[in-house]
């Protein structure tokens, strides 16, 4: 029953989708789509096997973290910074292209209509989409680049990974129109985490406030998904209104989204509060002595 839950999705058709109408005011050659439609029967198809991805990626991150107990860390600064150069200006490029699409609909034609209505078909949108979902999987990366310099990996860093990758595969067989928000909204979080990350690999000396400023957003894009998912609930369930997207996401998202946004406030917690209130009652004992 619980499979049936996440595997009904309807043949999508570009007369029975909700589709937004807005198009774009210029798109690239390479960025359309020929048939968006055997993409996302694709995905319906083939979306389940993310989860043993998700699997394998911890089975094999736990491996090489386990081999690298008795080794030196690597020194690989000089591969860290062109990786998180390469996915900041990736994290930039489609933060515009497929917010663009996200700011007019809110703009235009409401919040309602944006979160009901997946991407244009004709657009760029089911093209950065593609990339959006191919992006989750090079991520992995980032956790060998922890494993291998010996840094402290979390469980919110590889639950993360795995989960939103699951999550987008979904996404892409569901066509679910809320995505067209939590895209973008993913792509600035991550624009802005990559520069900062890549700035650092760099040897530029960042700010604590920025990247504070920077988990700041990315617990935030997380209540923002709770929150939008819960709206789409409410239309769907209460008021009956048509939204081009599945029981199934919607229950998914509101999971994902909750987990995250608990572990990033715990993340926020440890990783300034408490340390800036240790750092005052140290300061406050060298007054003292």
């Amino acid at each position: 029953m619980l499979l049936n839950l996440f595997n009904s999705f309807e043949n999508y058709h570009e007369n029975n989708t909700m589709f937004s109408a807005y198009k774009h005011k210029f798109q690239f050659p390479y960025e359309r789509v020929e048939n968006p439609a055997d993409l996302a029967l694709q995905f319906q198809n083939y979306w389940h096997y993310t989860i043993t991805i998700g699997v394998l990626y911890y089975i094999i991150i736990k491996s090489v973290e386990w081999a690298m107990r008795d080794r030196k860390p690597f020194d690989l600064r000089n591969y860290l910074s062109v990786w998180n150069t390469a996915l900041a200006v990736f994290s930039i490029c489609g933060t515009v292209r497929i917010g663009e699409e996200a700011i007019n609909n809110l703009l235009s034609e409401g919040f309602t209509y944006t979160i009901c209505h997946t991407v244009n078909w004709r657009g760029p949108g089911p093209f950065w989409a593609f990339l959006f979902f191919c992006s989750k999987i090079l991520e992995f990366v980032d956790t060998l680049f922890i494993v291998l310099r010996k840094k402290r990996l979390m469980f919110l860093h590889y639950y993360h990974h795995a989960a939103v990758l699951v999550y987008a595969a979904h996404v892409g067989a569901d066509q679910a129109a809320a995505s067209s928000l939590f895209m973008p909204m993913n792509f600035f979080a991550h624009s802005l985490m990559y520069s900062y990350y890549a700035l650092n690999s760099l040897g530029f000396k960042m700010p604590r406030w920025f990247a504070m400023f920077v988990t700041i957003v990315q617990t935030s894009q997380m209540f923002c998904g709770v929150a939008i998912t819960a709206v789409v609930f409410k239309l769907k369930v209460f008021d009956g209104a048509r939204c081009q997207q599945s029981m199934g996401n919607v229950y998914l998202a509101i999971f994902l989204y909750s987990t995250f946004a608990i572990l990033f406030i715990n993340f926020f917690n440890g990783a300034y509060l408490r340390k800036e209130k240790r750092r005052r009652i140290a300061a406050g004992q060298k007054k003292v002595e």
